[in-house]
C-alpha cells in the first residue's frame, strides 16, 4: 500500500491537474500491460525518442507516470545543453539510461 501511495503522490505532484487523470490511467495501464505482457514495451517519449520500458525495472513504471520524469533535474540538463551546445554529458546510473534519453535530442 505504501508503494501505491508513494506513486499516486509522484503523479500528483509532477503533473498538472488537468494531466492527472491521464497519466493514472498510463500508470494503471501500464501496471497491468507489463505484468501480463511480460516484454519490452516501446514508449514515445516528448523529445520525439523512444525508450524500451521493461517489466521488471522501477524506473521503467516512471516514464508513465508523467510526461517527463524527475522533471527539475532534466529541465536543469536540458537548459545547460541549450546554453552550451559543447557540453559533455556522461549518464554514469546503473539502469536504463533514462537522463541520457531524455536530453538525447
Amino acid at each position: 500500500m505504501k508503494k501505491f501511495y508513494r506513486i499516486l503522490k509522484y503523479i500528483f505532484r509532477n503533473n498538472p491537474k488537468k494531466k492527472v487523470p491521464k497519466y493514472l490511467f498510463l500508470g494503471l495501464s501500464y501496471g497491468l500491460i507489463k505484468n501480463l505482457y511480460r516484454k519490452p514495451i516501446i514508449f514515445n517519449l516528448f523529445n520525439s525518442q523512444k525508450i524500451y520500458l521493461f517489466h521488471d525495472s522501477s524506473v521503467s513504471s516512471f516514464f508513465t507516470y508523467s510526461k517527463i520524469p524527475d522533471k527539475e533535474e532534466i529541465l536543469i540538463l536540458r537548459k545547460a545543453f541549450e546554453e552550451n551546445k559543447n557540453l559533455n554529458f556522461v549518464d554514469v546510473g546503473a539502469n536504463i539510461g533514462s537522463y541520457s534519453i531524455l536530453v538525447a535530442d
